[in-house]
């Protein structure tokens, strides 16, 4: 199994989740293109190799030493099947004349993606990704929408399959029961929360602007940002020139007054999702995004913006792609809110009308609170991995 590195994110977490679910069945090697960042709650003994292990200031250097060592690993190792995951793995997998089969897994849109300039989206999408995909034995989309958009790319639709991730929803739901500093909070408030990196693709500063939005129609509830990165100290001090009241986890002072909470990383999001009336998702882009199943094993409705992949099959009974609304829609599992436009403000109203429409009608929100379970059903571990199963036997035939 190859990936990049492995420090707590969303593919990161599936990319363990599969090394723990596939090392009960087969004998599993991890290969990643760095060592140096591995999560420490991540606990595995599987044998780690890591690519870079000489360094080369170019690039082009560094690509061929990763390939030959590549091959040179799973020669020695006797390695049969290759499944790499994201998309720089994906293309070296692809590339690498190894003699094993080869399963690539992507996670994320290849359509909107804010963290790539146009140039570099069209020589990915257009040249790369057709390319060198269409050289591996199987693609795996972890969304339907994310099948279609690899597709429409040039990928050969016989070589792609759509399995979603997996969650272990009886776990989920037994962390979700542990206490928290938060619990005043929320007994006494209605908090929305949003589990995540703290960066530019989560787009969680729209977040804190809706929550003063929220202030000046008079409003009370809470916002809860579960997790870290590179723009917590930039959300912080956005909320307070705001004249947001913040507290921050293991350096202030408790304050159940507060507006915004900021809690940290956590192996335990469960806990938070489980006692909040909403999980708030702003994101620009997803694949399939996990922290929505979460949110759905432990029950709580979602508001969600209608990235091109992932949020919308998520909150509906039988999946669907995204499509144009107008403002928002109601789904099986909470509401989905256009994608963002040039108008903030409109895009606040918007955002206000989605939320309210649940917290202000009670019968529409049990209703919602009720499907959830339901459709995280869909997704529990036992039928996910039976999928991968059936893949991963049929590919060593």
């Amino acid at each position: 199994m190859l990936t990049t590195e492995m420090p707590l994110g969303g593919a990161e977490k599936v990319f363990y989740e599969h090394i723990v679910a596939f090392s009960k069945y087969y004998k599993v090697f991890v290969c990643l293109f760095s060592s140096k960042n591995i999560y420490t709650g991540f606990r595995f003994s599987n044998t780690v190799f890591e690519l870079d292990d000489v360094s080369f200031s170019n690039p082009l250097a560094r690509w061929k030493h990763r390939s030959k060592r590549l091959k040179q690993l799973v020669a020695e190792n006797k390695i049969d099947i290759c499944i790499s995951h994201m998309e720089g793995p994906n293309f070296l997998n692809s590339y690498t004349r190894s003699r094993c089969r080869k399963i690539l897994v992507a996670h994320g849109s290849i359509t909107v993606n804010p963290q790539k300039s146009t140039i570099n989206k069209f020589l990915t999408n257009k040249f790369l990704i057709p390319f060198l995909y269409n050289r591996a034995d199987r693609l795996v989309t972890v969304s339907k929408a994310l099948q279609q958009e690899h597709i429409a790319q040039g990928v050969a639709s016989d070589k792609i399959t759509c399995i979603n991730n997996f969650f272990e929803i009886e776990k989920i739901r037994e962390m979700a029961k542990e206490a928290t500093v938060l619990d005043p909070v929320f007994a006494e408030n209605d908090v929305l929360i949003n589990v995540g990196r703290l960066a530019n693709q989560k787009n969680q500063r729209f977040l804190i602007k809706f929550i003063r939005h929220l202030r000046e129609q008079g409003r009370n509830e809470k916002l809860v940002l579960v997790g870290d990165g590179i723009l917590r100290k930039d959300l912080i001090e956005q909320a307070r020139c705001l004249e947001l009241r913040v507290f921050v986890n293991k350096e202030d002072d408790f304050d159940p007054y507060a507006d915004v909470f900021v809690m940290g990383a956590t192996p335990n999001p469960h806990r938070f999702i489980a006692k909040s009336k909403l999980f708030v998702l702003s994101s620009f882009n997803e694949g399939f995004p996990l922290v929505l199943g979460e949110s759905l094993a432990c029950e709580v409705p979602i508001v969600s913006t209608d990235c091109p992949t992932g949020p919308r099959e998520l909150l509906t009974a039988h999946g669907s792609f995204s499509k144009d609304i107008q403002t928002y829609e109601r789904l099986d599992c909470g509401n989905i809110v256009r994608y963002f436009t040039d108008n903030e403000a409109a895009d606040l109203e918007v955002w206000t009308d989605a939320v309210t429409d649940l917290l202000d009608h009670p019968s529409r929100y049990a209703e919602i609170k009720n499907n959830c379970l339901k459709k995280a059903g869909q997704y529990d571990q036992p039928v996910i991995l039976d999928q991968w199963r059936q893949l991963i036997d049929r590919s060593q035939t």
